[in-house]
């Protein structure tokens, strides 16, 4: 079942505080993005208290999530394949967003578990097993 609105504001929320004693930009690029989309963007400004440009808000619906996932795999298997470490890294950070908006918090678990070596492709194959996306590429 899809996460409500209200606890996707809460984890925006909650991943914006940790991100302030680290890296707020790291982990816009990485998971913010991916959740703040989902939101109108006043409550985005609202929770970061920053203004931002050239936004519109996507619906919540688990086929618009699956849309975004199936179309950001091919990028996804390009960053793993060459080797595109930090790429690599925030692509499976957008999966595991996704994941959690999804509502699928068994097989989140079960990814955390998966090795993250060679550049997420183990990840990568996890996923695209359990969604039914191309992962040919990487099992070539």
């Amino acid at each position: 079942m899809v996460r409500s609105v209200e606890e996707v504001k809460e984890r925006l929320r909650e991943g914006y505080q940790d991100a302030k004693k680290w890296s707020v930009g790291l982990w816009w690029e990485f998971r913010g993005k991916i959740l703040a989309q989902f939101l109108e963007k006043e409550d985005v400004e609202r929770i970061l208290g920053w203004e931002i440009e050239d936004y519109k808000p996507q619906p919540l619906t688990k086929e618009e999530i699956l849309r975004q996932m199936r179309e950001y795999f091919d990028f996804a298997v390009e960053k793993c394949i060459n080797e595109r470490g930090i790429s690599a890294e925030r692509s499976i950070a957008h999966y595991e967003e996704w994941i959690w908006l999804l509502g699928d918090d068994k097989f989140l678990d079960k990814l955390k578990g998966v090795e993250y070596y060679p550049y997420g492709e183990p990840k990568l194959i996890k996923i695209a097993e359990e969604y039914g996306f191309n992962a040919r590429e990487l099992v070539a």
